[in-house]
């Protein structure tokens, strides 16, 4: 592995509620002060319509992982255009592989972008990234922060399932997620944010990473 200041893509993955984006937020303005020129993305789930126009789930994998191609594209483009350039991706297309499933959105094309062909697509953007797996391993911890918010507490009691359940489940699929990741050659670190009890401990840990 590189070290960690010299990838120039950190992919970000892992459950709602673990402290993904706060320790974005530092790492980015942590790459500013090093006079690095960060731009973080949020690669979204597949696209949604309101009325009669409604896709079919094969038909929003395929548009999804269009959308996945074009903003690899616009990536490589800013990498080649500048060379201060960094890219933080708040959740990526591999994240797919997940919420595909969690959703039950299963189709032709709902796996293509952990498949090896999509990864040799983009092959050089992937020798430039460090996929990060962002993760609590205090689950109550986890659960208590979700139950906080009306919205992610919908979204983790699908199935009948508790919450703490549901990111059980999820967890068990970054696992399968992960092994996906290293076979392809990408690298890959975890990180768990129970051990970060302030924001201070996310800038430690960053400036020991960005030596």
């Amino acid at each position: 592995m590189k070290n960690f200041i010299d990838y120039k893509i950190y992919m970000f993955e892992g459950c709602d509620r673990t402290g993904k984006s706060t320790f974005i937020d530092f790492l980015k303005t942590t790459l500013i002060e090093k006079g690095y020129h960060p731009f973080v993305f949020h690669l979204m789930g597949p696209p949604k319509f309101n009325g009669d126009f409604v896709l079919d789930n094969d038909e929003k994998s395929l548009a999804q992982l269009s959308k996945f191609n074009d903003e690899y594209d616009l990536i490589r483009e800013m990498l080649n255009t500048d060379d201060k350039c960094k890219i933080i991706l708040d959740r990526t297309s591999f994240g797919e592989y997940i919420w595909t499933k969690y959703w039950q959105r299963h189709g032709m094309f709902t796996d293509y972008t952990t498949s090896s062909q999509f990864i040799e697509q983009h092959r050089d953007l992937m020798d430039e990234s460090i996929y990060i797996d962002f993760w609590m391993s205090d689950i109550y911890k986890l659960t208590r922060r979700i139950e906080e918010s009306p919205e992610d507490t919908k979204i983790f009691t699908i199935e009948e399932r508790s919450i703490e359940a549901n990111i059980k489940y999820v967890y068990a699929m970054y696992e399968d997620l992960a092994k996906i990741i290293k076979d392809n050659k990408i690298d890959y670190m975890k990180i768990d944010a129970s051990k970060f009890s302030t924001p201070d401990d996310d800038l430690v840990y960053i400036n020991s990473l960005c030596k």
